[in-house]
């Protein structure tokens, strides 16, 4: 696997083989190897990994055109469709809602490819994701599965293979191009370009955001992004927190499918006004985020987040400081922008609902690649909206 390290609630039940037939056989050999788990994840989603670097962007190219090769020979012709222009407004889409009974959506299913693609589309994922990264992103399709057991919803689809595969452009080493793979409660969106990766906007949520019933109990799905959260707005002087607490009610957190919002304007406290201990607390947050990818692409983020100079951060919260209380938080920067919003989703059923999004206001979907590879290589098109 790629480099990385697991944290305590990236240790879902998914077998290493994502195929359904043999799920319950291999849950009964995962499940003693939890505590295991949970010792990997104290090196965690927390601190960049040295395993070697290697080109993700050559690997990422090349296993990508393998994904594309598979749907073009493959003998089951699945009505659905794998491959976009990069200028198919869907790029820019984010959909992170349940599915629908009978209701369309763009891309290639999960649930309905052979085996050749589904490994292809594993390939890659694990490409690009640290491991804790590629677990955590099936730990949270595999909570679709605990939702249909659990959840009410007339017509919603709870499945943890109802997840969707789109590439955008042709994955070449002289092309810009794109891979999202989405579904209720993640959206993964890569862009490349000139030899460059970006992997923002990022969306990850989880509901049961921690297990509390059935053989999985006591599970947590982004538990670091809730628990330092809170550490460090508890940590706060009253000082503080007269200015990072900017209301007593959560945003709400609502996922509604469309283009990305507005950046918000920036209000909060001060990281240069925050003592060392809750700076760190602070890089902790951000670090959870950017480890969800290889270490070659967390540490080029994390660089990136100090080089604009960590005292220029804003840490917002909203709602309740008590557990099970929904709150959210915002961490905001020049080249950052972390939401998370953890909601309640029934009067008195305590706050079990998270939801979380990693942008980076000047780089989401590749903006400024695709931008410079245009300017270069494509200068017989000057009127390219996506030029800068």
């Amino acid at each position: 696997m790629s480099g990385g390290s697991v944290e305590p609630d990236l240790c879902a039940s998914l077998p290493p083989v994502y195929d359904p037939k043999m799920e319950h056989s291999t849950l009964a050999r995962i499940r003693p190897s939890l505590r295991a788990c949970v010792a990997l994840a104290l090196l965690g989603l927390l601190s960049v990994s040295t395993a070697p670097a290697h080109d993700v962007v050559a690997e990422l190219t090349r296993v990508a055109s393998e994904l594309v090769a598979t749907v073009e020979t493959s003998p089951a012709r699945i009505p659905m469709q794998l491959s976009y222009s990069l200028e198919d407004p869907q790029r820019r889409v984010v959909d992170c809602c349940p599915a629908m009974v009978g209701a369309e959506r763009p891309g290639l299913t999960y649930g309905l490819m052979p085996l050749d693609q589904r490994r292809a589309t594993h390939a890659v994922l694990r490409t690009f994701l640290s491991d804790g990264g590629y677990l955590l992103v099936h730990a949270i399709r595999g909570l679709e599965d605990t939702l249909r057991t659990t959840a009410t919803g007339v017509g919603l689809v709870r499945m943890s293979d109802a997840y969707r595969v789109q590439l955008f452009g042709t994955p070449a080493n002289d092309s810009a191009w794109g891979f999202k793979f989405e579904g209720h409660h993640l959206s993964v969106n890569t862009t490349v370009a000139d030899g460059q990766f970006r992997g923002t906007p990022l969306f990850l949520g989880a509901n049961p955001a921690e297990v509390r019933a059935g053989p999985h109990a006591g599970v947590r799905v982004l538990a670091t992004q809730q628990d330092v959260a809170r550490d460090l707005v508890l940590s706060l002087s009253a000082a503080q927190r007269s200015t990072a607490i900017v209301g007593d009610r959560s945003d709400g957190g609502g996922l509604q499918p469309g283009p990305l919002p507005d950046v918000p304007a920036i209000r909060g406290l001060s990281a240069s006004r925050m003592e060392p201990a809750q700076r760190v607390r602070l890089k902790t947050l951000i670090a959870s985020f950017a480890n969800v990818f290889r270490p070659e692409i967390a540490r080029a983020e994390l660089d990136r987040v100090e080089a604009a100079g960590l005292e220029t951060l804003v840490f917002e919260w909203r709602g309740s400081t008590d557990p099970g209380m929904p709150y959210s938080y915002r961490i905001q920067g020049s080249t950052v922008l972390i939401e998370v919003d953890v909601i309640e989703d029934e009067p008195g059923a305590g706050a079990n609902h998270v939801h979380a999004q990693w942008r980076d206001p000047q780089r989401d979907f590749g903006d400024d690649l695709i931008g410079e590879h245009l300017e270069r290589d494509h200068a017989d098109r000057p009127d390219d909206p996506r030029r800068p």
